[in-house]
């Protein structure tokens, strides 16, 4: 074999070998925070805790017992709204696989006159994204199917461009419902779960959108503890 043929022989081995010992690109830990928000439960905070690189400049976020969480000034306040004591705006957008996360929001109203007079509870929590409600639909598709395959199946978008998924807590466990998710105000008192990609009020022309989950009904205390494990009790 000819000097040269042996040299590219000897070079390509080389590469080969090398490129087959290159670490594989690491996955972006944000995605697997994005579908453990979509389940709504406490599996959120432990996902948060994991992805904690990406938030440890943020003042807001906070960790202990193995989770973490964003602690805004008054959860007992309106959400999401503009600016309120609700939501905390991060100091830059975070980008999970080029979907930019620009604040986050947390918002118990169950202590307002409406929920207190019925006994019911109302909590929601969620990420504003920079993004229309259709634009992160389709990034849902590409990095999230299961979800996308969930919320396009439970209710297609409404004309105002909300997605939701829906279930309630019966025979001790979380079922899925077919009732719409764009009424108002819970109205019964059996647990509600619904995750929701809605645009955000008064963003212009629906140029952003709300991550959301909420918890409404009369919920068991043992049943919000699974849910929100960071709040303290």
């Amino acid at each position: 074999m000819p000097k040269h043929a042996v040299r590219i022989v000897f070079i390509s081995a080389i590469l080969f070998f090398s490129i087959s010992f290159l670490p594989a690109a690491r996955a972006d830990t944000g995605v697997d925070l994005i579908k453990a928000h979509a389940i709504c439960d406490g599996s959120f905070f432990g996902a948060l805790a994991t992805d904690a690189r990406r938030w440890s400049q943020e003042p807001a976020f906070k960790r202990r017992n193995g989770l973490a969480f964003f602690q805004v000034k008054n959860r007992n306040t309106a959400g999401p709204a503009e600016n309120d004591d609700a939501t905390v705006k991060f100091h830059a957008p975070h980008s999970v696989a080029g979907l930019p996360l620009t604040a986050y929001f947390d918002s118990d109203l169950s202590r307002w006159r409406y929920f207190s007079d019925h006994d019911l509870n109302f909590v929601t929590w969620g990420f504003y994204v920079g993004r229309t409600p259709a634009a992160v639909m389709t990034w849902l598709s590409k990095n999230a199917p299961g979800i996308w395959n969930a919320l396009m199946q439970a209710r297609p978008g409404t004309p105002d461009g909300m997605y939701c998924e829906v279930e309630v807590f019966e025979q001790g466990r979380w079922q899925a419902s077919a009732e719409a998710c764009d009424q108002a105000l819970p109205v019964d008192a059996t647990p509600h779960r619904v995750f929701a990609v809605r645009p955000r009020p008064n963003s212009g022309e629906n140029d952003e959108s709300i991550l959301s989950c909420e918890l409404w009904g009369v919920l068991p205390k043992d049943l919000l503890k699974m849910s929100r494990p960071d709040l303290p009790r």
